[in-house]
């Protein structure tokens, strides 16, 4: 194993995205430079055509289908799918406008990853129209219901609370994408304190209360003109049950804000805050009206 070198070529699953001779070149690079060693890549060998093929009507039924890739024979899903027709399909999309392309393209949703980067965020502005325009050359339909926003945020119920909350796990956190893989962006400072404030002064992310999650949302609803969901980017900077208490808050007080949720109560609330020294007054005036009747009533009855 100390002789052997492993090459994944290729970026989430793109199998087919570099070509057969520039893999043989870096693998025989690697080899010259490094001496003799046993080199592997892992490359496709063709084109993976499937986007057409999904789904299939079939796919409740038997189905038989022999390539020269694959070949089966009276195969049958056991489990129906949760989601009809199909269950549903994304495309990652960062800064490039290779993802919303694909999108448009096949019809399918779009996965904004680093929605909350620099250059992620101002791609956001144009990522929609590019998705549009190859949906209309391909005859497809797609839908901002099906854009999905990437971006971490971990919130407990004050500002103070959740710096203190992160610092459990995020200088690992920052270890692993600054010494191991690479962030978009430096992160420079020596305390947990100067990191969280690089994180949030830079916009990436949300360490904070409510308040601060619902602006994160609103400034991305207003750059990319609308999407459908906003997924967070598990970090673990917070330990397990404050890491479940960000989720409780962002459910109880974030998303009601963007989910239609409470505007007639609002309403009520102000509604009622507003005249509430009209419905006081006339409280007490029932009641002193209704004691007066029941006195009144009283002394009209002969005594027993």
């Amino acid at each position: 194993l100390q002789r052997l070198t492993f090459l994944k070529v290729g970026h989430h699953g793109s199998h087919n995205a570099t070509p057969v001779d520039f893999v043989e070149t870096v693998v025989h690079a690697r080899a010259t430079v490094d001496g003799p060693r046993d080199a592997w890549a892992m490359v496709s060998t063709r084109p993976i055509k499937i986007w057409k093929e999904i789904p299939k009507p079939e796919v409740l039924a038997a189905v038989t289908k022999i390539t020269d890739w694959f070949s089966v024979k009276e195969a049958r899903l056991q489990l129906m799918p949760y989601t009809r027709p199909h269950v549903e399909m994304a495309v990652a999309a960062q800064i490039s406008p290779a993802g919303p392309r694909a999108a448009g393209k096949h019809g399918i949703g779009m996965l904004s990853i680093g929605s909350t980067t620099s250059q992620g965020y101002m791609a956001l502005s144009a990522a929609w129209g590019i998705c549009e325009e190859l949906a209309r050359e391909h005859k497809q339909a797609v839908s901002r219901h099906h854009w999905r926003l990437v971006a971490p945020m971990h919130v407990a119920e004050t500002r103070e609370k959740a710096l203190e909350n992160v610092r459990f796990g995020l200088g690992q956190w920052v270890r692993y994408f600054t010494e191991v893989i690479a962030l978009p962006f430096e992160i420079k400072g020596s305390s947990i304190e100067d990191k969280c404030a690089q994180l949030i002064e830079s916009g990436y992310a949300v360490i904070g209360d409510p308040d601060d999650a619902a602006a994160q949302l609103e400034r991305l609803d207003k750059q990319s003109g609308g999407f459908g969901c906003f997924l967070q980017l598990a970090h673990n900077w917070a330990d397990f049950p404050q890491t479940l208490r960000s989720y409780e808050l962002i459910a109880r007080y974030v998303m009601p804000r963007f989910q239609g949720l409470n505007p007639g109560r609002q309403a009520s609330l102000d509604w009622t805050a507003t005249n509430r020294e009209k419905f006081m007054n006339a409280g007490r005036q029932a009641k002193v009206l209704a004691t007066e009747k029941h006195l009144a009533e009283r002394r009209g009855k002969p005594s027993a």
